[in-house]
């Protein structure tokens, strides 16, 4: 968008300030001549009612009342006849013309009698041999017609812009003037409707933008006015599809206009809307009754207040809205929308005094400024959403990280403390499981050697005992990793001598056992203790000479179960006298699981401990 902008202004600068290096010899501009009203087919003698006349010749103003043919004369002397081609050019020729030079037709714009083809003033170029010329007065002849009413609306009665001289010089002025009248329009075209259709597809985006919304109405019509005006649209019927641009489209148009400034102050005025609505379609039934009709509308000749006036007016409307909005909320973008709606209301007016006359069609192009200024808001708009969406991103993107810094910071601060209590948890089961367990028998052994009431049996057996329960302790302190096996064959290890010093043979019948989950430190070694107390029990009060481990899965209930059972002298039912049987009892419900001591079939007893799987 800022190459396309940036491009056309230096384009038109050039133009504008390029208008070549011509002699008085090479290029004449001819603007001082006569005029006389006369439907000769022939340029009229020198003896008819010639009037003075200036070029350039805008019929509406000079003579608004007149119609029909005239004739134009204008002479300009030369030195000698030139050599080479020569051309003569008409910046401004409508309707239908016809160009002479002393008395030979070069050139004809249209047909007589006919209704013109072009949508507005013909740009001519007509080249001659130089033999047409002579040296001393010359005399160029212009025959207009300039009929009552034309359907199609073109301009009737302009002359302007008659150049004459070499061809060089004549085509480089004629595509001086071509650039200005007929690029720039085009160039003014395209870039309407990209404002339209951008405008538009905003407000089809984001519908509380009804300020787009109204704009795009505006823009779209002036964007097929451009193209009807440099003839783009000469495929389409004619006048029709002049008539539906003018007065369905562009009537409408301008009301959205006067629309979107209220839009923009940020009013809504429901009754001055409607009323907008109705005064344009009326204003356009009055102004085009002659071209849509036949005739015109009763008053709608002699009423001043309408057509063109109420047009202009409806322009002056919309520049005053904006300034007022402009005064009310100054800044930038209000401001430049003021200015181009002044220029756009002063250049209008200006075109409808005096005519597109030659340069620039300011009755056309008055309101390009004004879409350029809603270009140049629609793209600082998105940039400053850019711009904002950046920074936003950028302060996210410190929150977080700032919040994740902080995050970090808390996460290590609850790891180390949950590492901590871990470790305490840790210490304070070790020591409980050493008072209960090391602890008592120490205890013990040291009451019987300070009681002399022991032997040395004795005191081997108990501090045996110890040594086996704090290497219990150390076994439930490695990974179990679910897997209560390798506890078990740990466990069986070191009991295993004890048992055969004792005189008790091991039948050992352990088999893979499904995943256990929950084996922490403290289950594993509430387990061990269970199985260790029921060897110890074999070994003290059984009087077995074998004993038995088996592991397995119930098939009803799908747990795991350790049954040790030996061929003792038995145990009475299910007594639960004595503090061994009530702690295994206890430790197997703190474990989750359930322990059965029952007769062995035969003779001795049948320790079982049943465990959850998952």
């Amino acid at each position: 968008m800022r190459f396309f902008l940036c491009r056309s202004l230096v384009t038109l600068l050039v133009a504008l300030f390029s208008t070549g290096a011509h002699t008085q010899d090479a290029l004449r501009t001819l603007d001082h001549g006569d005029i006389v009203l006369s439907d000769s087919a022939e340029p009229p003698p020198d003896s008819a009612a010639w009037q003075s006349v200036s070029l350039p010749d805008f019929w509406p103003a000079s003579r608004p009342k007149e119609s029909g043919t005239a004739w134009y004369r204008l002479r300009f002397d030369l030195p000698e006849r030139p050599d080479g081609p020569q051309a003569v050019m008409v910046a401004r020729l409508s309707a239908v013309g016809a160009v002479y030079v002393n008395g030979r037709r070069v050139g004809q714009n249209g047909e007589w009698g006919q209704e013109p083809t072009l949508r507005w003033s013909a740009l001519v170029l007509y080249p001659f041999d130089a033999s047409l010329l002579r040296a001393g007065e010359n005399t160029v002849h212009i025959r207009l017609w300039a009929p009552v009413a034309q359907s199609c609306g073109c301009g009737r009665g302009k002359l302007a812009g008659l150049r004459i001289g070499d061809k060089a010089a004549v085509v480089q002025a004629f595509e001086h003037e071509r650039f200005l009248w007929i690029t720039v329009t085009q160039m003014a075209g395209v870039f309407s409707l990209t404002i339209g259709i951008g405008t538009l597809l905003i407000w089809l985006q984001r519908r509380r933008e009804e300020v787009f919304g109204y704009f795009s109405l505006g823009a779209l019509p002036m964007g097929l006015v451009f193209f009807d005006a440099v003839g783009w649209l000469q495929w389409a019927p004619q006048p029709i599809t002049s008539q539906v641009i003018w007065f369905f489209l562009l009537g409408p148009g301008q009301a959205a206009m006067f629309i979107y400034c209220l839009r923009f102050a940020g009013w809504r005025w429901p009754r001055t809307e409607r009323a907008v609505w109705l005064l344009t379609a009326l204003t356009w039934v009055i102004d085009e009754s002659g071209a849509l009709f036949g005739h015109a509308l009763p008053g709608s000749e002699a009423n001043p207040l309408f057509g063109m006036p109420l047009w202009e007016l409806s322009f002056a409307a919309q520049s005053v809205v904006m300034a007022y909005v402009w005064y009310r909320k100054p800044g930038l973008e209000s401001a430049l929308l003021t200015l181009a709606h002044v220029y756009s209301t002063g250049a209008l007016a200006w075109g409808i005094v005096h005519g597109d006359l030659g340069g620039l069609g300011v009755r056309i192009t008055h309101m390009i400024p004004l879409f350029f200024v809603m270009g140049w808001i629609i793209t600082r708009r998105f940039a400053q959403s850019l711009t904002e969406a950046e920074q936003l991103n950028g302060e996210l993107e410190q929150r977080v990280e700032s919040k994740r810094a902080e995050l970090a910071g808390q996460a290590e601060q609850v790891l180390a403390l949950t590492r901590q209590q871990a470790l305490a948890d840790e210490r304070r089961r070790i020591m409980s499981d050493m008072h209960d367990g090391i602890g008592g028998q120490l205890i013990t052994a040291l009451s019987l050697v300070e009681h002399g009431d022991a032997s040395k049996e004795d005191v081997s057996a108990v501090l045996r005992e110890c040594i086996d329960d704090l290497r219990l302790t150390i076994d439930s302190m490695e990974p179990a990793a679910d897997d209560l096996l390798p506890l078990l064959g740990s466990l069986r290890y070191r009991l295993e001598p004890r048992l055969k010093a004792g005189g008790v043979a091991l039948d050992w019948q352990v088999h893979d056992l499904p995943q256990l989950h929950g084996l922490t430190p403290q289950n594993v070694l509430h387990i061990l203790r269970i199985v260790q107390e029921a060897f110890t029990n074999v070994l003290k009060h059984a009087q077995a000479d074998r004993v038995a481990v088996e592991t397995g899965v119930e098939t009803d209930t799908r747990r795991v179960y350790i049954r040790v059972s030996d061929n003792g002298r038995g145990f009475d039912g299910m007594r639960t006298e004595g503090h061994g049987v009530a702690n295994m009892l206890r430790r197997a419900r703190t474990v989750g699981g359930e322990l059965l001591v029952r007769p062995s079939s035969g003779r001795g007893t049948t320790l079982e401990l049943l465990l959850p799987v998952g």
